[in-house]
C-alpha cells in the first residue's frame, strides 16, 4: 500500500478506478480496499486495503494503509489497521496476516509494535531500493 506511483493521466486512472471495482466484485477479490474517513470532520483522510499475494490461498494477507500528510499521528491510520487486521483474522480463511513499512519510518514502527505485531525481516525493495521491514501477527487456531 505504500508503494504510490507517478500520476496517471484522466484515462489511466478512470481505467484503474474500473480494474479495482471490477477486481473487488469478484467472489474471491485479490485486494479489497476502503476509504478511511475522520468521522467528525467527515473528511476522506486516507486508504487502507488487504490484498491477498499467494494464488493458492486465501491464508495469507499483506495489510496497507495511506493516510494524507496532514492526518498523521492522530492515530487514524492506526484504528484503520487494528480494524482490517481483527477482521481479516476473524475470518475463516487468513491464518496470517503480514505488514509492511520502511525501516525509516519510526512512526510504524511504534504503531506495529503496539499493535503486538512481530518482527520479521529486513530486506531490500525490488523497485525503490528502500529498506523494509517485515511484520506478521498469527492467529491463533484452538487445538
Amino acid at each position: 500500500m505504500q508503494h504510490i506511483g507517478d500520476a496517471m493521466s484522466l484515462d489511466s486512472a478512470t481505467q484503474y478506478f474500473k480494474r479495482t471495482l471490477y477486481t473487488q466484485q469478484q467472489v474471491l477479490p485479490k485486494y479489497i480496499s476502503y476509504v478511511i474517513v475522520d468521522l467528525a470532520s467527515r473528511a476522506q483522510v486516507g486508504i487502507i486495503g488487504a490484498n491477498w499475494y499467494l494464488k493458492q490461498s486465501r491464508s495469507v494477507a499483506e495489510v496497507g494503509v495511506m493516510v494524507l500528510p496532514e492526518w498523521h499521528r492522530k492515530g487514524i491510520g492506526h484504528q484503520a489497521k487494528t480494524l482490517l487486521i481483527n477482521y481479516l483474522l476473524s475470518s475463516q480463511a487468513v491464518t496470517t496476516v503480514h505488514v509492511f513499512n520502511r525501516v525509516s519510518n519510526q512512526a510504524a514502527i511504534q504503531a506495529n509494535h503496539k499493535l503486538g505485531l512481530i518482527k520479521g525481516r529486513v530486506f531490500k525493495h525490488k523497485t525503490t531500493g528502500d529498506s523494509m521491514q517485515e511484520w506478521m501477527v498469527t492467529r491463533q487456531i484452538p487445538c
